[in-house]
Formats: C-alpha cells, structure tokens, sequence
C-alpha cells in the first residue's frame, strides 16, 4: 500500500535590497563609555550599542571610568549619577577639568532641581530620567556621536 501526499508551502516574495535599504552605522571607530553600578543597564545598553556598530567600554562607577579614560579615547559617556566611590556628576566635573569636550548623556532616576541645575551647567547633551526607553537612550547616542 503506497500513500500518497503533498504539501502545499507558502512562496516567498524575495525583494531585492538596495544600498539605501541597509541600516547606516556610525562606522567603526565610534567608541562609547557607559558608566553605571547596574550591569544589567550597562550590558543591555552596551549590547544594542555594539549591534549600531560602536565600540562600548563599561565602568561600574566614576573611579573605574576615570582609569579606564586614562588609557582609552572615547568619543562620548553614557553615566548614571549615584555610584559608589565616585557620581557622575563628580565624574562629568573630572572629564571636563582633564579631558577635551567629550559629548555626555545623564541617566540618573533623581532629576532634583538641584541636580538638574548641576547637570546644565555642566553642559552634559542630553539628560534621562531612570527607567528610561534602551531604544530613545540609543538614539540619542547616535545623534550626539553625528552632532558633537
């Protein structure tokens, strides 16, 4: 007894992809610090920073970060504000003091007048208020990296 059988699969349409239609990079190159004692924040953001092309660096506080910038040129930082052994806002005062302008994304989940009028004269890029969207964080990363 011989059974017989077909399968019906559904055809694809195959587009032809265009220059236009690959995701741009900002290149390679483009070297990013993300600074904050949430390594969960840190890899995940790194992570989705790495898939744009960039290069990421983690810190778990300020102390890290400022070891690691002595040996590493970055193009921007990413850095919360509460962390042990140095905040960033400590930090952002030590990048300016001793390094040339590096554009800076503030991520803190206290945004009090008075840290707010710290970060402005500070003149950090752009500030995020924890918990924050990882897509609009990285969005913005990219426009300063294309700006700054």
């Amino acid at each position: 007894m011989t059974l017989d059988f077909s399968v019906n699969l559904p055809t694809l349409s195959c587009d032809v992809m265009t220059r236009e239609d690959i995701p741009q990079t900002l290149g390679p190159g483009k070297k990013v610090m993300v600074v904050d004692d949430d390594e969960d924040f840190r890899m995940l953001l790194c992570a989705r920073l790495e898939r744009k092309g960039m290069d990421c660096f983690e810190a778990e506080n300020g102390e890290v970060a400022k070891w690691q910038l002595s040996t590493h040129h970055v193009d921007l930082v990413v850095t919360d504000n509460h962390m042990p052994k140095m905040d960033g806002l400590t930090l952002i005062n030590w990048l300016q003091e001793h390094q040339k302008y590096i554009p800076i994304i503030f991520v803190s989940g206290d945004l009090s007048a008075g840290i707010i009028e710290q970060i402005e004269q500070a003149r950090v890029y752009y500030i995020f208020e924890k918990p924050c969207s990882l897509a609009k964080l990285s969005q913005k990363v990219e426009e300063a990296l294309t700006i700054c």
